[in-house]
């Protein structure tokens, strides 16, 4: 349990509380909240330098309750490390370098504790997955580019995506995000000088990523635009992506009122239907 200050009262919230919105800061790792942002010195470098203009939260940023889940004490699970060199004139100053673990590719860049042990060993095949689990493996072989994953709710989706990111993770360098944390923060950055452009580019450049529930943020234009400007991006630039999704491709086209992210999505992906019951309800 953390306790945080709201309002002149301490309020308790377990490591799962999803939190309110700023100017509480959310752990992406653990879903925990604090009054203040969670440290990292690596961005705070990158702040000072002039080479990072976001607010130091979201991300790779990790809280307090997640220091014994950090894969790598040289950055933080961040991909980048703060080091001192000697400048030309003798001065020692600061600096950030990519870490060495980046080409290790050892963690998973936003994926929850819960699903740090997801793995396709480990996945329940029962239940009416077995398409899905399928479908899985022709994606972890090549087969396939990309791997839209639709279902109702709880029934593991997103265990299955997190699953193939951790198989991914050790020749690759993989990412999750939420597709409703993804649209608000790209939202509160279009106001920063370079800081929309900058946080969307993290996605775009890295080589697996797995977005999540696409069609549970707020359906808008923009939402529409953040999320077809990315996918196409990967794209181009052939990196691979997951989806988990409540919706058919249909109905995702109906909520983005455009059929351009659907059909990409189409024609470069494999659909597939995860049945079976809610797990969190009946397991």
């Amino acid at each position: 349990m953390k306790q945080v200050v709201e309002g002149g009262a301490t309020k308790k919230t377990s490591s799962r509380f999803l939190g309110p919105k700023p100017p509480y800061k959310v752990c992406p790792v653990c879903g925990s909240v604090s009054a203040e942002r969670w440290k990292n010195p690596v961005l705070d470098v990158m702040r000072r330098l002039g080479t990072y203009q976001g607010e130091i939260y979201g991300g790779a940023v990790v809280c307090e309750l997640c220091e014994e889940t950090v894969a790598c004490e040289r950055c933080r699970d961040t991909g980048f490390e703060s080091v001192e060199y000697r400048s030309k004139n003798g001065v020692m100053v600061s600096g950030v370098r990519r870490c060495g673990c980046a080409n290790e590719s050892r963690v998973v860049v936003g994926l929850p504790v819960a699903y740090t042990d997801a793995m396709m060993i480990n996945f329940d095949e029962g239940g009416g997955r077995n398409k899905s689990i399928e479908s899985a493996q022709r994606w972890l072989s090549g087969e396939v580019s990309d791997l839209y994953i639709r279902g109702g709710v709880g029934v593991g989706k997103t265990r299955l995506m997190a699953s193939l990111l951790n198989e991914s993770k050790r020749n690759s360098l993989v990412s999750f995000v939420r597709v409703g944390d993804l649209v608000e923060r790209a939202r509160e950055l279009l106001t920063t000088a370079g800081g929309y452009s900058d946080y969307l580019k993290q996605y775009k450049k890295v080589d697996v990523l797995g977005l999540d529930d696409i069609g549970a943020e707020k359906g808008s234009d923009f939402s529409r635009r953040v999320l077809q400007g990315l996918y196409d991006a990967r794209l181009d630039h052939k990196k691979r992506t997951l989806f988990t999704s409540n919706f058919s491709l249909g109905d995702l086209e109906e909520f983005l009122g455009d059929e351009r992210l659907p059909s990409r999505i189409a024609g470069n992906a494999d659909v597939v239907f995860m049945g079976g019951q809610d797990m969190r309800v009946y397991s």
